[in-house]
């Protein structure tokens, strides 16, 4: 459970700071975006905003949902993908969809529900290791994508109800390789690094010193599932499928 609430914050003398990231310690951090809002989290439990005047809702919505969320979740030891995650229609365990921004994640998340499947998290995904298990959880409520060749800009859809997951297995990573790249099987190393290069926002685990035993946990989720390099989407296609 997160308690997240606005209100007017002291000014802040922070112990270690790098780029928009102040830390005082593991239970009192901020996140600062200036013309939007100063984020402190406190008890790994609790967000503070502090929203400037004339700052627009979504931008503070977005930027709480796209970094604040997921530092906090790392200050809690847990482990944060940049990537969508689905489960396809009739499979028992989903997919996991990874990449920088801008590179398909959603636009393959949209045309999976298209196809009747359901939402696992669209953008930041939580892992965490159950009984030999990967689970992936987060908010599956909507994504934006841009969902058919006539859409210039991506827009937000809501997922039906139904077909959302509040948490669910999965076993394949799918990673959107740069243009010209020929899709191919991670393993080993490969498939670790990886993992480390889609982690998403993990400054505060750096500022903390928490990245090695985070690392371990790394080196136990690449040997859970099979890691896939495969090209990015034609956003001009409907019907796209990750290359298995």
């Amino acid at each position: 459970m997160i308690d997240i609430r606005y209100g007017a914050l002291p000014a802040w003398t922070e112990r270690r700071a790098w780029g928009p990231y102040r830390l005082r310690d593991a239970d009192l951090f901020e996140f600062a975006m200036p013309g939007i809002a100063r984020f402190v989290c406190r008890d790994r439990r609790q967000i503070l905003i502090d929203r400037e005047q004339g700052a627009d809702d979504e931008a503070v919505a977005a930027m709480l949902v796209a970094t604040v969320l997921p530092a906090l979740l790392w200050s809690r030891g847990d482990i944060m993908l940049h990537a969508a995650a689905a489960v396809e229609p009739g499979a028992a365990a989903g997919i996991l969809i990874a990449g920088p921004s801008g590179s398909g994640k959603s636009t393959l998340l949209a045309q999976i529900l298209a196809r009747g499947g359901s939402a696992i998290a669209d953008d930041s995904v939580r892992l965490r290791i159950s009984h030999g298990r990967l689970l992936a959880s987060g908010l599956s409520g909507g994504l934006y994508a841009r969902f058919g060749p006539g859409d210039a800009d991506r827009r937000f859809e809501p997922t039906p109800r139904d077909r959302c997951h509040v948490e669910h297995s999965v076993d394949t990573l799918f990673v959107l390789a740069p243009a010209g790249d020929e899709p191919r099987r991670l393993t080993g190393v490969a498939a670790l690094a990886a993992l480390l290069y889609n982690r998403h926002r993990p400054r505060i685990a750096t500022l903390l010193g928490t990245e090695p035993e985070l690392l371990t946990d790394l080196v136990r989720i690449a040997s859970l599932f099979r890691v896939l390099s495969i090209r990015p989407p034609d956003n001009s296609a409907t019907d796209a499928r990750p290359i298995c």
